[in-house]
């Protein structure tokens, strides 16, 4: 069975992270805000990972190894 996704990887992490925010502003500091705070920017520079990697002119993740190649 199959179930097509019904938002992108990026949306549906951009909205973790608004929540993630959201809920850790309302927590006294802490711990367990701490802890909120750090997946908030986990999931936001994991989105932002798929930007660079679909830019025009990116390098290849093997980009050094094929500059030698003969």
């Amino acid at each position: 069975m199959h179930i097509e996704p019904t938002v992108s990887l990026k949306d549906g992490l951009a909205l973790y992270v608004k929540v993630t925010r959201e809920l850790a502003s309302r927590l006294p500091p802490g711990p367990e805000r701490d802890n909120l705070i750090r997946r908030a920017q986990w999931a936001n520079s994991i989105s932002h990972r798929g930007d660079w990697a679909n830019a025009v002119g990116s390098y290849s993740p093997n980009w050094p190894e094929e500059s030698h190649a003969e």
